[in-house]
């Protein structure tokens, strides 16, 4: 509120009192030179104004200025509470810029997480794949066998990769303390689809996936929070040996800082593994395992040209659509 019209409200308000003073005082002149003592005449002039207070009110509303008196109020009131109970004021206070900072940090979560593009490299080329079975049986898992016939069908991506998360509580250790971490267990290519590269070391090598022991075969690659948090951010972490729930495994990587790929409710992975294909893969029994895919687009394909290409090849094992999705 500027000082200016601060000034201008009392000094109006002192006017509206010194012009309602002026005309009672006429009034019980008048009444005085009737016959009329000055007390009595004093009554009957403020009686016959009417209610001072009511008058005031109903003058500065005309004025407009009533919110900023009550907000000149409210002021003054705030003062007075503050100086009575100084902690619960201060409490207040300290509340209020909680709630804010809050609401600040919550736009900034939202702002990298949903707003900004995701950390890939030409990341509107990658997609996911997922199945439509029927007219509206969907699922985001495939079977081995499905992958395998994109892979050899497509011409739409340069390359597909696929994942699958660890399940129940895993744990890594060193020596004999463990961490709890979350894991996933990937194609040896799905890092090189999402284009993105190791910090320490090469990572997994691609190869085709196997049912026996390749190139890969017991080694991990480390997320950057568990490569500081847990073993101090060694440098000469690459090929020793760690253990997740008591197997051996030789770290062959150390992925960059805020490298967060896959997302999923329950966690972000910290440690990654190859996948190493069993004879359930198979089959499409039950027992088979659904992975998560990914492809990288062709340099020129669409996501209409791969839905067409994948449509096709699920089309011959019985699938009526696929659908695929910017990641």
């Amino acid at each position: 509120m500027s000082w200016f019209l601060i000034l201008g409200f009392g000094r109006r308000r002192r006017e509206l009192q010194e012009e309602i003073d002026a005309h009672v005082r006429m009034a019980i002149v008048e009444r005085v030179d009737r016959g009329e003592t000055e007390e009595a005449a004093r009554q009957a002039a403020i009686r016959e104004f009417g209610n001072v207070p009511l008058v005031q009110d109903v003058t500065r509303e005309a004025w407009g200025w009533t919110r900023l008196e009550w907000l000149a109020q409210d002021f003054r009131y705030a003062l007075r509470q503050i100086r009575r109970w100084p902690s619960f004021a201060a409490t207040v206070v300290g509340t209020l810029g909680l709630g804010i900072a809050a609401a600040s940090a919550m736009f900034t979560v939202v702002d990298h997480v949903l707003l900004q593009p995701a950390p890939y490299r030409d990341a509107d080329r990658i997609v996911a794949i997922q199945e439509t079975i029927g007219s509206t049986s969907n699922t985001s898992l495939s079977p081995w066998l499905d992958i395998e016939r994109w892979q050899e069908q497509s011409r739409s991506f340069s390359e597909i990769a696929f994942s699958e998360k660890l399940s129940g509580r895993n744990f890594i250790s060193e020596q004999t303390v463990g961490t709890e971490i979350d894991g996933e267990r990937i194609s040896p290519n799905l890092f090189r689809v999402l284009g993105i590269q190791t910090v320490l070391g090469h990572g997994f090598i691609p190869e085709a996936p196997s049912s026996v022991a390749g190139k890969n075969a017991g080694t991990i690659v480390l997320s950057d929070t568990v490569w500081k948090e847990v073993f101090g951010g060694d440098r000469g972490i690459l090929g020793r040996v760690v253990k997740v729930n008591g197997d051996s495994y030789a770290v062959s990587g150390v992925m960059p800082p805020g490298f967060r790929y896959p997302e999923s409710p329950g966690g972000t992975p910290q440690v990654w593994f190859p996948i190493q294909l069993d004879k359930d893969d198979q089959s499409r029994n039950f027992k088979a395992m659904q992975y998560t895919v990914l492809g990288r687009l062709a340099q020129n394909a669409t996501v209409k040209s791969s839905n067409t290409e994948t449509t096709l090849a699920a089309f011959h094992q019985g699938f009526l659509d696929i659908g695929n999705r910017a990641a």
